[in-house]
């Protein structure tokens, strides 16, 4: 028992640091962009500082929204093992357990699908239909499965909230071009 909740401290720890990682990354890209005028492709964005990082560089609506779904496909990637391990860390009954890790698995290969099929539409000139694909809400069976083992999971729902972010901000960048 003592061993496992080690293991859920340190999940939790290192989860913690990737936040922090990802918001300094942020909060760079703001000091950084702060300086320089707002990109045109970020004008319907809410999150005009992420927008910022994400399409930094970008002289093409298409380079824009290209670079800002990939960098969304490395941080979907990056979040995965780590929601993973913080999951399978939990104390639940074993098949509630194995449900739940099925369940958000399938939920992130969906984002991650979902991003690479918008990138291969936008790749395509489809920007319509790279839209639809970013604006698929993200990791809701993960979530409610979840919830329906009454597991208080802040970091996994702070994960799709992040994951929501990122997405809409790239349908907004496809949008402003």
């Amino acid at each position: 028992m003592a061993l496992e909740k080690y293991n859920l401290n340190v999940t939790i720890v290192a989860l913690a640091v990737v936040t922090l990682v990802l918001f300094s990354c942020n909060a760079e890209g703001q000091s950084q962009n702060k300086q320089e005028p707002p990109s045109i492709y970020c004008k319907l964005a809410e999150d005009k500082e992420l927008c910022q990082l994400l399409v930094e560089g970008a002289n093409t609506a298409v380079e824009a929204t290209t670079r800002a779904i990939n960098i969304s496909i490395v941080i979907a990637k990056k979040m995965e093992p780590m929601v993973d391990k913080f999951i399978k860390s939990l104390d639940m009954a074993p098949d509630s357990k194995n449900t739940v890790i099925n369940t958000c698995n399938k939920d992130y290969q969906k984002v991650i699908d979902n991003l690479s099929a918008a990138l291969n539409d936008v790749n395509k000139g489809d920007t319509a239909g790279g839209n639809a694909k970013l604006l698929t809400p993200t990791m809701i069976d993960c979530v409610a499965s979840l919830d329906q083992c009454n597991v208080a999971a802040p970091l996994v729902k702070k994960a799709k909230q992040e994951l929501d972010t990122y997405a809409q901000t790239c349908a907004l960048v496809a949008k402003s071009g």
